[in-house]
């Protein structure tokens, strides 16, 4: 004895759908290039550089990244106010 089939073929195949197209929109959202990124917030010091390496030879970048804003805006007041704290520090 056969037991029917409660829903059709095509249902089965359009819920099917619906789950992989979830599925790989959040795997978009947490894994991919939509994913949100870990951005680290610090205090800017004045201090001094020294190398770490020596050497001759070729510099070769692992991964490259453009970073800038993702909507036009001003920036002017930011620079405006870096400026203003540099004025502030070499009169001193």
């Amino acid at each position: 004895m056969k037991i029917p089939m409660i829903l059709p073929r095509q249902i089965w195949f359009a819920a099917f759908g619906i789950v992989l197209l979830f599925a790989l929109i959040w795997v978009a959202l947490k894994s991919g290039p939509l994913a949100p990124i870990q951005v680290t917030v610090t205090q800017v010091a004045k201090g001094e550089v020294s190398p770490a390496l020596f050497g001759i030879g070729t510099v070769e970048a692992w991964r490259a990244y453009l970073i800038g804003p993702t909507i036009a805006g001003r920036v002017a007041s930011v620079a405006r106010l870096v400026m203003e704290s540099l004025e502030l520090e070499s009169e001193s």
